[in-house]
């Protein structure tokens, strides 16, 4: 009988805490992330700071650039959600997934 070892998911929406854990941990399985994560981001918080806000297309840019990112640096799968509020149409939450979808590997 062989023994199966968990997996190792990092929750961020931050490329640099990535490289971080994968330092320190020696591997990472993959990681999950979500608009929530992607908005505590260092750099995302500097732009909210200056007193700016970011439109939902704005968020969705920046969140496919740090997948692209995270997967230069992960070999595993990427769990990514869709961005949504009180007022988000289950269509338009459906149209990001199937862009979403293609985004990394």
């Amino acid at each position: 009988m062989s023994i199966k070892l968990p997996k190792i998911f990092l929750d961020s929406g931050d490329p640099s805490e990535t490289k971080k854990a994968k330092s320190l941990l020696g591997t990472l399985d993959g990681q999950t992330t979500n608009p929530s994560l992607v908005a505590k981001n260092p750099e995302v918080q500097k732009y909210l700071a200056s007193g700016k806000k970011l439109s939902e297309i704005e968020l969705l840019d920046i969140y496919k650039d740090m997948v692209a990112e995270l997967d230069k640096e992960l070999a595993g799968p990427i769990s990514v959600e869709t961005y949504a509020d009180w007022n988000t149409k289950s269509e338009t939450m459906l149209a990001q997934a199937m862009e979403m979808k293609h985004w990394g590997k």
